[in-house]
């Protein structure tokens, strides 16, 4: 596969544990991005965890692609090798709440066998273990195989999640405001409760490489997958219905696969990388 990162390190760090994190956004864009959010949404506060990704307001997705362009484009260009944005979206923590989500792994974007896709996580303001931060499994991007569904969440088994756990230690990184994680799209995570009185804003990106050709994958009762190649990236703009997407017009049939998502079995996992662990991202 091609080298992600510009930077030898960058890419080094990534290819290791999955993940790299680099200034991303100056107090000003942060700014905008938060002015955005707040001009074009209820100030009201709902509960728990949304995201714009979801929202029925095509325009106001749209504005949020164009701004999102407008304030990374550089900066990605300047970081990674040749990729495209796919989605973007802010990602939302409402105040006072326990609402978390557990170790789990996003849809399949791509062919994973030629092509790495990436989630970008920005921070617009700081962010710690009590407003909301996310937490990795540390390398467990290199134990993920096969094809991951929109049908369902994708999450982690309890025991595997207790076995990371056990084999390291859990630590906070602090992010600071316009300071952004970049993921494997397969590294398991998850985040924490935002136990603060203020609404925890953060700015998400979906990248792959430019060359790749996307795809989406579902699941029937049987556990096997139907994938499609997604044939307009505004799709995820105007065209996203989670299970009842496969009816979109900007979808095609492209195969059926019997190789349902899975991770390395515990014996593997010990055997090949003893210091594998949870790490918080806050």
């Amino acid at each position: 596969m091609r080298q992600i990162f510009r930077d030898r390190q960058l890419n080094h760090d990534f290819d290791r544990d999955g993940y790299a994190i680099v200034p991303m956004l100056d107090e000003t864009d942060v700014e905008q991005l938060r002015d955005l959010y707040n001009s074009n949404t209820n100030r009201e506060f709902g509960e728990g965890f949304h995201t714009s990704f979801l929202s029925k307001d095509v325009d106001f997705k749209k504005l949020v692609y164009q701004k999102f362009a407008e304030l990374f484009n550089n900066k990605l260009n300047e970081c990674l090798n040749d990729y495209r944005v796919l989605f973007t979206h802010y990602l939302i923590k409402e105040p006072n709440t326990h609402f978390h989500f557990d170790l789990h792994v996003d849809a399949t974007t791509v062919d994973e066998s030629r092509h790495t896709a990436v989630t970008i996580w920005c921070a617009l303001e700081d962010i710690n273990e009590h407003n909301g931060g996310i937490f990795v499994w540390k390398s467990g991007h290199k134990f993920i195989n096969g094809y991951r569904t929109v049908s369902v969440h994708n999450p982690v088994a309890e025991n595997i999640r207790d076995l990371v756990k056990e084999r390291g230690n859990e630590s906070s990184i602090v992010l600071k405001k316009g300071e952004a994680i970049i993921m494997d799209q397969k590294l398991p995570h998850g985040s924490m409760p935002n136990v603060t009185g203020n609404r925890r804003i953060a700015a998400g990106l979906h990248l792959v490489p430019k060359d790749a050709e996307c795809i989406m994958c579902f699941e029937d009762k049987d556990h096997n997958m139907s994938v499609y190649k997604i044939i307009d990236d505004d799709f995820y703009l105007n065209g996203f219905a989670g299970e009842d997407s496969k009816e979109s017009s900007k979808l095609e049939f492209k195969s059926f696969e019997m190789n349902n998502w899975s991770i390395t079995s515990f014996e593997d996992i010990n055997e090949s990388n003893p210091n594998v662990h949870a790490e918080n991202i806050s």
